[in-house]
């Protein structure tokens, strides 16, 4: 089974709701989960909670450019990443998170470490320098975490997956192998999401149920 996550996700106070809902650019991609009643746990040791006010969602994004990843699995259209532009445009690029994250993005699609002249070389092909800042300005104009969670799994195995977390300052979690003398997998959404406000007790989050009804969530109401 092939399946993809591209989303920004923060807690859901006032002054977020009123600063999503009042973005053209990033409203008619929004969310707003308050909570998860009546969803259909699969196993008692999945349940978890959302932060108090709920979550926002804003999804999905991503490049659009891409030949792989389209339209047509979401089923929505996509906000693309490039078109979140961080008020003052400055910051170091490419940086050693971009750099770690290129590394892991191509050993994900290679097998094989890449050197430094491949890393240096799909750098450009990562979340954009100005994704990264926006998010990090978003964090702190709302004085809340954000998080941008990615993830391709095919089979049932993980292809990538990352977390790029703000509050403000910039965090990256990467799903990886367990290293020698680790007990199990670290998991790139259960990092993250604990930025957020959101314990995951295992692997399981409700929002990514293949039959999670996004519609009834939407943020400007036309679900």
């Amino acid at each position: 089974m092939t399946w993809f996550a591209d989303e920004i996700l923060l807690p859901a106070t006032a002054q977020a709701l009123a600063r999503v809902s009042g973005d053209p650019l990033l409203a008619p991609y929004a969310y707003w989960v308050r909570d998860l009643d009546g969803h259909a746990w699969f196993a008692d040791e999945h349940r978890h909670e959302l932060p108090e006010g709920g979550l926002i969602a804003i999804r999905p994004v991503r490049d659009t450019r891409s030949d792989d990843e389209d339209d047509s699995w979401y089923g929505v259209p996509s906000l693309d990443w490039s078109r979140l532009q961080p008020r003052e445009n400055q910051g170091p690029e490419p940086d050693r998170i971009g750099r770690r994250l290129a590394a892991y993005l191509l050993e994900c699609t290679t097998g094989e470490p890449p050197s430094a002249d491949n890393v240096a070389d799909d750098v450009d092909s990562l979340p954009p320098p100005s994704l990264r800042r926006y998010l990090g300005e978003l964090s702190a104009q709302l004085s809340l975490p954000v998080l941008y969670h990615s993830a391709f799994f095919w089979g049932g195995a993980v292809e990538y997956e990352y977390s790029l977390c703000y509050r403000p300052h910039e965090a990256l979690f990467l799903t990886k192998p367990p290293e020698p003398g680790d007990e199990a997998i670290r998991h790139a959404l259960h990092d993250g999401l604990a930025g957020v406000g959101v314990n995951l007790p295992s692997p399981y989050f409700a929002l990514h149920a293949r039959e999670f009804p996004w519609a009834r969530h939407r943020l400007d109401g036309k679900g």
